[in-house]
C-alpha cells in the first residue's frame, strides 16, 4: 500500500510539473503574441500615407525616393550644387524627431542640415526648426526637434558634406511627431494624473485624522484607567490604616482583659 501511495504521489507530481510547463509556455505565447503587436512610431514623410515632395532643387534625381523603403533607391545630387527638398506631410502635425541616412558607398556624406516648418506651400516664410550636424557614417542618423509646433510642411537644406567625392545622395529621409488625436490623449493623460495627486492628499489627511483621534481615544481610556486604578490604590491604603490603627487595638485588648477579670471572679465565687 505504501508503494502505491508514493507511486501516486509521483505521478501527481510529475502532472503538476507538466502542468506548470505548458503554462509557461502559453505566457511564452501570450508575451510572443503582445511583442509582435506593438505599434511602431508612424512615420509621416512616407509615400504610403500620402506624404509627397512638393518641389527641390532643380539638379536632384528621383527625389520621390527618400519617401520610400527601398535601401537601393535614393535621391542623387552632385556635391557643387545648393540642395533642398520640401514635403508635404500625410497629417499636420508637432515635429518630435525627424532620421536621415545615406547608405551609398563611394559617395560623399552630408554633415550640417537645416530644418524649417510651414502650415502651407509654397510660401515665403518658414518657420526655422533648427541646425544639426551629422556623423560621418552610412547608419540612420536621428535629430531630435526642440522647437514644437504645428507643421504640415517641412523644407531642408543640405550644405556641408564629408570628402571630396562627386556625389551626394540621401537615401532614407522620415519625419516621426504627434497629430492632434495624439496631443488630446496627452492631454488627457496629464489631466488624469492631476486628479489622481489633487485626490490622494485628500485621502491621507482623513487618515491621518482618524488614526490621531484613535490615538486621542485611547489616551483618554489610559487617563481613566490610571484614575480608576488610583481609586482602588486609595481604598486598599485606607483598609490597611484602619486595621493598622493602635485605638483599635487598644479597644480589643482592654475587651480581652475585661472578660478575662469576669471569668476570674466568676470562678472564684463558685469556689
Amino acid at each position: 500500500n505504501q508503494n502505491n501511495q508514493n507511486n501516486n504521489q509521483n505521478n501527481n507530481h510529475n502532472h503538476n510539473n507538466n502542468n506548470i510547463d505548458n503554462e509557461s509556455e502559453e505566457n511564452g505565447n501570450l508575451t510572443t503574441e503582445t511583442e509582435s503587436q506593438k505599434v511602431a512610431p508612424k512615420n509621416y514623410a512616407s509615400s504610403e500615407c500620402g506624404a509627397q515632395i512638393i518641389t527641390a532643387n532643380p539638379e536632384a534625381k528621383d527625389g520621390s525616393s527618400i519617401l520610400k523603403s527601398h535601401q537601393d533607391q535614393y535621391m542623387l545630387n552632385l556635391c557643387s550644387v545648393r540642395k533642398w527638398f520640401v514635403i508635404q506631410l500625410c497629417e499636420e502635425i508637432q515635429i518630435t524627431h525627424f532620421e536621415m541616412a545615406n547608405f551609398e558607398h563611394f559617395a560623399a556624406n552630408f554633415k550640417d542640415i537645416s530644418l524649417y516648418c510651414g502650415i502651407e506651400a509654397p510660401t515665403r516664410t518658414w518657420l526655422f526648426l533648427g541646425n544639426f550636424t551629422a556623423s560621418n557614417t552610412r547608419s540612420i542618423h536621428k535629430f531630435t526637434v526642440e522647437n514644437t509646433t504645428w507643421c504640415r510642411f517641412i523644407k531642408v537644406n543640405l550644405y556641408t558634406h564629408y570628402g571630396e567625392q562627386k556625389y551626394c545622395p540621401v537615401s532614407v529621409f522620415r519625419v516621426f511627431g504627434l497629430n492632434s488625436i495624439d496631443q488630446f490623449k496627452n492631454e488627457m493623460s496629464k489631466r488624469a494624473r492631476l486628479k489622481v495627486k489633487n485626490v490622494l492628499p485628500k485621502n491621507e489627511k482623513k487618515n491621518e485624522d482618524v488614526n490621531s483621534g484613535n490615538q486621542v481615544d485611547g489616551t483618554n481610556e489610559n487617563v481613566n484607567c490610571n484614575l480608576n486604578n488610583c481609586n482602588n490604590s486609595s481604598n486598599n491604603h485606607n483598609h490597611h490604616s484602619n486595621s493598622n490603627n493602635p485605638n483599635d487595638h487598644g479597644t480589643n485588648s482592654n475587651n480581652h482583659n475585661h472578660n478575662h477579670n469576669n471569668n476570674s471572679n466568676n470562678n472564684h465565687n463558685n469556689n
